[in-house]
């Protein structure tokens, strides 16, 4: 069963909310069950995966919810020692994923292995925690980042007010400047009006004494 990959290339960040599903076993006469309530999943969101080194199987799955948001979980557990590897098989019905583990030995009074019972609740634990630990980081990376953000638009803003500010403030100290300049060469000009008009005047009142004498 394959997982959905991740949308890639749309320029988007997509959000992962790790979700820790239920789970259960069964001792039945012939096998041993493992099965895991995965609501909202489908078959093909669904990778089983078993891990020969460890006898360990890991179950994982992803789906998309609402907008960029999408869903997924880890599941790992051991594999019982009175199990064949090479016969384990899954089924997913209503929601629901079978792990079944056939028995090497069949017994009419079969009990699962507590070591192993033991080992596989303390690895769950473990990978709930981490994911819960992953989850929490995740979080407050976003609530950094969301900060940071709000920082910078801040930063932006006051920014922007600044030169505003300052253009303004050039804009009126060359206004005035120019307005300085006009009226200074305004005066200049009606002073040298004022000057040629009396110049005028003089030679005329000269000319005229001269013509009556």
């Amino acid at each position: 069963m394959a997982a959905r990959q991740q949308p890639r290339g749309t320029g988007l960040e997509v959000q992962y909310k790790d979700f820790v599903p239920k789970s259960d076993w069964k001792d039945q006469p012939e096998a041993i069950l493992f099965t895991i309530d995965l609501p909202g999943f489908t078959k093909e969101q669904i990778k089983v995966m078993y891990v020969h080194a460890s006898t360990m199987i890991r179950v994982t799955g992803e789906r998309p919810l609402a907008g960029r948001k999408w869903s997924r979980f880890n599941k790992v557990f051991n594999v019982p020692q009175n199990c064949l590897a090479n016969k384990i098989h899954g089924s997913f019905n209503n929601n629901t994923l079978t792990i079944t583990m056939p028995k090497e030995t069949i017994t009419k009074m079969p009990n699962l292995p507590e070591t192993s019972k033991t080992m596989a609740d303390k690895v769950e634990k473990l990978e709930e925690k981490r994911l819960l630990e992953e989850s929490t980081r995740k979080e407050k990376e976003a609530e950094a980042e969301k900060k940071k953000k709000l920082l910078e638009e801040k930063e932006g803003i006051l920014r922007k007010l600044q030169e505003e500010a300052k253009a303004k403030e050039m804009a009126e100290a060359k206004k005035l400047q120019e307005e300085a300049i006009a009226k200074e060469k305004a005066e200049a000009r009606r002073v040298q009006e004022a000057a040629i008009a009396k110049e005028k005047a003089e030679a005329r009142r000269l000319q005229e004494e001269a013509k009556a004498k």
